[in-house]
């Protein structure tokens, strides 16, 4: 399978439109948690990054990637997700499930008030695009790996 990451430009009258930045095979990826993990980190090396980023996951119906997606790359404890980013990225790409992935370099993937109030606007968003949140993976250290907000916290999905 490729995984291909994007960024998103601006083309000759300033509309967003979507630029391969780069892409690369990888074994098929399954959306569990462990699966998208082991991804970010082999590809993208989320758990050795000294800043905080997040990336967005577009999927299709079958929750086969679409496309990868730098959406923030923060300071070292904290990086901003813009929910109009977000589904600019996802109407852009044809998708209509997605996972944000994002790391923590201190290790501790714990999520943080302020990464709940942000799975719990796109949620909402999402519910008024008809555009799924699947998950919201927080990476951390080898002996901490990742959490997964729908693995510990299942009822914010619902």
């Amino acid at each position: 399978m490729k995984i291909i990451s994007y960024n998103l430009e601006l083309d000759e009258e300033r509309k967003p439109m979507l630029v391969k930045d780069f892409m690369c095979d990888y074994d098929v990826m399954h959306p569990d948690p462990e699966s998208i993990y082991k991804m970010m980190s082999e590809v993208f090396h989320a758990d050795r990054l000294a800043e905080e980023r997040a990336w967005l996951i577009s999927m299709n119906t079958k929750l086969k990637p679409k496309g990868v997606f730098e959406v923030s790359h923060g300071k070292i404890n904290q990086s901003l997700i813009g929910v109009q980013e977000i589904f600019t990225r996802l109407l852009l790409s044809g998708g209509n499930h997605f996972v944000i992935v994002h790391n923590h370099p201190s290790g501790n993937p714990i999520p943080s008030n302020a990464d709940y109030e942000i799975t719990n606007r796109l949620i909402e968003a999402g519910k008024v695009m008809d555009i799924k949140l699947e998950d919201h993976i927080v990476i951390g250290d080898n002996s901490h790996p990742y959490f997964s907000m729908r693995e510990h916290e299942p009822n914010i999905f619902s």
